[in-house]
């Protein structure tokens, strides 16, 4: 639709004032842009939230090209800090189950003789997901 009227209403759309091309764009605004997610993601993950932020900072500021790569900086940025500083827990077996649980948090859990087990505490992504 927006093509058809880009194509053959240029002319025509020329001739509208500033000012009434301005208050569709504001009518057309709050529809664009998602006002939940950030609150979401303040919420519930606070460094998605910051990169958010310096997006949409980051494009109102220098435009669309500069904010989507920026936010692909940050985004990768903050991709590289979860992967590098992944949780590593030493787990053990409790006694008479074949279940292991941090040894940290289960003072009963015990090491297997002469093997060391350990859980990487780090979500799956691109960079660290197998075939």
């Amino acid at each position: 639709v927006m093509m058809c009227i880009l194509l053959w209403l240029t002319p025509v759309i020329e001739l509208l004032p500033k000012v009434t091309l301005a208050a569709i764009i504001l009518v057309a605004l709050p529809k664009l842009v998602d006002f939940k997610r950030p609150a979401y993601l303040f919420k519930v993950k606070g460094d998605d939230f910051v990169v958010w932020v310096l997006t949409f900072i980051v494009t109102l500021l220098t435009g669309v090209q500069w904010g989507i790569i920026c936010g692909t900086i940050f985004s990768l940025f903050t991709l590289l800090y979860r992967v590098a500083n992944a949780r590593v827990t030493e787990v053990g077996c409790l006694p008479g189950t074949s279940i292991y649980r941090a040894l940290s948090r289960f003072p009963d859990a015990k090491r297997l003789d002469k093997v060391r087990m350990l859980r990487l505490d780090s979500s799956i992504n691109f960079a660290n997901a197998h075939d």
